[in-house]
């Protein structure tokens, strides 16, 4: 009796990859038909800092008409660079497409540019400063019945900053709002600590400054800057 190979035939599988390629040749349809028009190219630009990690993280996305936009890589020669660096995309699932890059605190004050330059070869330039604020003597104890009296530095003259203010009982207590900062003073009267517990309380500022690009596309975009510190203090009865 001679035995004769059977070829087994999987549909399923072949299905699955044959939608696979499908997809993954329509989305590099799409990112390139995305940067043949540059118009369409929205620009979500973010800065932000932290105090605690003593750092910057540039984020830049590129989108496809608006905020909602399903951001796409940038194909050549179309690129983007941050004073006058290059910048290499990266991915995930959750975010798509993406370019960043994270600077050590102190060595990113000041002005700095983002470059994007189309398939076209046409440039736009984003011009922005970046400043981190501090707190001059902030308290390490503090009475129920004393206000908090807080000095900062490096704020412009009128300024907003947005308060976070918990302690640690269960369940939490707290403060959270946002609070007009003038000649870099704040101060939070007694009957608004008595929202706290005594013990220890976490005291955070956030600083947001969000404007719409100066030179975009026809679809526009957002530069938003953000810098946050914190600082920690007893309150006693």
């Amino acid at each position: 009796m001679t035995s004769s190979k059977r070829s087994i035939f999987f549909p399923g599988i072949l299905s699955i990859f044959i939608i696979s390629c499908f997809i993954a040749c329509k989305s590099k349809d799409k990112a390139a038909n995305q940067n043949d028009d540059p118009q369409s190219i929205f620009f979500d630009y973010q800065v932000t800092g932290s105090e605690e990690e003593d750092s910057v993280t540039v984020l830049l996305h590129f989108r496809n008409g608006d905020i909602e936009g399903e951001a796409f890589r940038l194909d050549k020669p179309s690129e983007v660079r941050l004073d006058g660096e290059s910048l290499a995309y990266d991915s995930s699932k959750m975010t798509g497409f993406y370019y960043e890059v994270r600077k050590s605190l102190g060595s990113f004050a000041g002005k700095h540019n983002i470059v994007f330059t189309d398939t076209k070869g046409d440039s736009y330039q984003e011009n922005f400063s970046f400043q981190a604020f501090s707190l001059v003597n902030p308290p390490a104890e503090l009475n129920f019945n004393d206000s908090l009296v807080l000095q900062f530095s490096d704020l412009d003259k009128e300024d907003y900053l947005l308060v976070l203010m918990t302690d640690t009982s269960f369940p939490g207590r707290g403060i959270n709002r946002v609070d007009t900062i003038r000649n870099g003073k704040l101060v939070i009267a007694p009957g608004e600590l008595k929202q706290l517990a005594p013990g220890p309380v976490q005291i955070m500022f956030t600083r947001e400054f969000e404007k719409p690009v100066e030179n975009g596309t026809k679809s526009g975009g957002r530069l938003a800057i953000t810098y946050r510190l914190s600082r920690e203090f007893i309150l006693q009865e």
